[in-house]
């Protein structure tokens, strides 16, 4: 029997093993047999011995191996992903370093053709000034040759004669030898030439018939340019450039707007219609504070908000009107300006009638009693506002107005202003608030006089009096003006007319609500309504 556990040791070669010890029975019990099976049995033990260490060395031998490759699994799964970390880091880095260097190089690009274009500019320039310095030169000279009297001319000389100075004192010592050689001025070779060089910005113009070599210099046009030497015509600018003060480069217009920061018509304009929004806007909030007052309900105070909303919103529409036109700009003015104007004359058209209906639903039996309401003012605003809106949309339809760049008014600047489209359109539109604004006043003007709350009509008429006589005097001083001064003039109308509405119509009311508080009263009402 041979037990696992147990170590013993043999020699085989040079080298040790370790094999099982048998214990004390199983010596006894071998010594006890015979010597054939004493030599047998032993041998048996080593070789079971040889094959239980064969086994084993071979089971740790697989159990080491498949812990090796598993360890290399492992080891090859953390090393690949390391590798692409490393690799994914070392990508992006690339990726940034690359477009950064994309971008440096496309401004270096940028600056390198400014540097060129500069390069060219100055280089051009350079020869510029070089014809002109060799010009100038020239006629220099030419005035140094007239004053000198001692100054020769001298045809004739052979070709062969290559020192004309020597050649020339020579002739003369032979012509009047008594002469001083001192007095001889041979310090130039006079010139052969008609007329001198014409210099960039003129062009040549012939002067003698007999000579065609002979020519006179001439500036050239308004409007044109020469950029060489001797030009013999001249070139005409492009519409939006125009010559410099030398005639010889076309430069760019100026443009003309009304920019909101750049001129200060337009911040005048901008000031006074902030303020005038604001007044209006404290009015608004003064009648909605004491609007249970006999003032405010006297002159019906639903037409009264929105006369003073639409006042309001036409001091606003001034920015309209300011600023770099465009298409979109072009479309609105005009239109936002005509509904809300509309509106406001509407409204006082409204009043008007109100007040004319009040008066005669005062007899007895009065048919007009059942016009006194709030229907009747709102039809009439709906109905007015109606009709200019149908305007608005036909004019938008038809021809609706857009950005114009006029380069003919004037040569020296490019005035970017909108053009109407329809003038048939717009002047409609002004006619028919013109003849709201005539229709309100002549039915104000007729009941100004009657005994009404406040003498609203009497208002009223002065109001439309303001508005009709801004109009009439802006349509000439419209179409007599160009540029941004034609803008200013609608401007100035527009904020003249809505002032004169305010201030004519909400002007006294407001001083009695806020300083005269005793005449707020229904006792005050009633006695007017009595005289």
């Amino acid at each position: 029997m041979v037990l696992r556990g147990t170590k013993s040791k043999y020699k085989t070669g040079s080298n040790k093993e370790t094999t099982p010890q048998p214990s004390s029975k199983m010596a006894s019990a071998v010594s006890s047999q015979p010597s054939t099976s004493h030599k047998i049995k032993p041998l048996k033990i080593k070789l079971n011995t040889v094959d239980i260490n064969e086994e084993s060395d071979s089971d740790s031998g697989n159990s080491q191996t498949e812990f090796q490759s598993a360890l290399f699994k492992k080891f090859e799964c953390i090393l690949q992903k390391a590798l692409k970390q490393t690799s994914d880091h070392i990508t992006d880095k690339l990726t940034r370093e690359i477009r950064e260097i994309g971008l440096r190089t496309a401004e270096l690009e940028i600056r390198v053709d400014d540097i060129e274009s500069q390069t060219q500019h100055y280089i051009s320039e350079f020869k510029n000034l070089k014809e002109e310095n060799v010009l100038l030169q020239s006629r220099l000279e030419d005035q140094e040759n007239k004053d000198k009297r001692a100054n020769l001319q001298i045809r004739g000389i052979l070709e062969s004669v290559t020192d004309v100075q020597a050649y020339i004192t020579t002739l003369l010592q032979e012509l009047q030898p008594g002469i001083p050689m001192e007095r001889l001025e041979m310090d130039r070779v006079p010139k052969s030439q008609c007329s001198i060089s014409c210099l960039p910005g003129y062009r040549k113009v012939p002067s003698s018939s007999i000579h065609p070599c002979c020519h006179s210099c001439v500036l050239c046009s308004y409007g044109e340019i020469s950029n060489i030497t001797d030009s013999e015509n001249c070139m005409k600018c492009p519409d939006h450039e125009w010559p410099n003060e030398n005639r010889t480069r076309c430069i760019p217009k100026e443009v003309e707007f009304l920019s909101f920061t750049d001129d200060t018509l337009s911040l005048v304009f901008i000031t006074f219609s902030l303020l005038c929004f604001g007044k209006t806007l404290l009015v608004l909030v003064i009648f909605i504070l004491y609007q249970d007052t006999p003032v405010v309900k006297a002159n019906n105070k639903s037409l009264s908000f929105v006369l003073l909303v639409s006042i309001m919103l036409g001091f606003l529409c001034v920015f309209l009107f300011l600023g770099r036109p465009v298409d979109v700009t072009c479309l609105l003015r005009q239109i936002y300006f005509g509904i809300l104007f509309t509106i406001a004359v509407s409204s006082v058209l409204a009043k008007t009638i109100m007040v004319c209906i009040a008066f005669k639903a005062t007899k007895p039996n009065s048919v007009w009693r059942k016009w006194i309401g709030v229907k009747l003012p709102t039809c009439i605003v709906l109905a007015c506002s109606s009709v200019q809106v149908i305007i608005c949309v036909s004019w938008l339809s038809i021809s609706p107005p857009f950005q114009e760049l006029d380069t003919h008014s004037h040569q020296e600047k490019i005035i970017i202003q909108c053009n109407e489209g329809s003038v048939i359109g717009f002047y409609s539109v002004l006619g028919y608030m013109g003849i709201l604004a005539a229709v309100s006043f002549i039915i104000a003007f007729f009941v100004r006089t009657l005994p009404d709350s406040f003498n609203e009509a009497k208002y009223i008429t002065f109001s439309m009096l303001v508005f009709c006589s801004v109009w009439i005097a802006m349509i000439p001083a419209y179409l007599s003006t160009k540029g941004k001064y034609t803008v200013a003039v609608e401007i100035f109308a527009i904020l003249i007319s809505n002032n004169g509405l305010l201030y004519c119509i909400f002007l006294t009311k407001c001083f009695i609500i806020l300083c005269r508080p005793e005449l707020n009263t229904k006792v005050y009402l009633h006695s007017q309504r009595n005289i």
